[in-house]
């Protein structure tokens, strides 16, 4: 099957997920002091969702935690990023629910 014949998603990020990608860029610049370290991420961070996510949403694992699994939501892992989103096959659209950075106990925030 060519390329061309594929289903491309388009990807949407709720308020939440760029408020995350946000304070984690600004985290890099201002405790960090390198804004170019920041950029680099941001720019990584958002080819690699566009790559990865556009074509092939569902190859990644679904997070195993209730209500988030029944919910249909899945995790993309890049570096020391975790990835929330979920697939709206209705708007053809993977929406980017949360950016959290690796070792955060996830379950605990996503309570609040």
């Amino acid at each position: 099957m060519p390329v061309d014949d594929l289903k491309q998603y388009r990807i949407i990020y709720t308020q939440t997920a760029e408020e995350d990608i946000f304070s984690k860029a600004e985290y890099m610049a201002s405790k960090l002091h390198d804004r170019r370290l920041s950029l680099f991420w941001y720019r990584r961070l958002q080819e690699s969702i566009v790559k990865d996510l556009s074509y092939f949403p569902y190859k990644f694992q679904v997070y195993d935690k209730d209500p988030w699994c029944e919910q249909g939501i899945r995790q993309y892992i890049l570096r020391n990023d975790i990835i929330l989103y979920s697939v709206d096959e209705d708007q053809g659209a993977v929406i980017i629910h949360n950016v959290y950075t690796r070792g955060k106990n996830l379950s605990e925030d996503l309570e609040d």
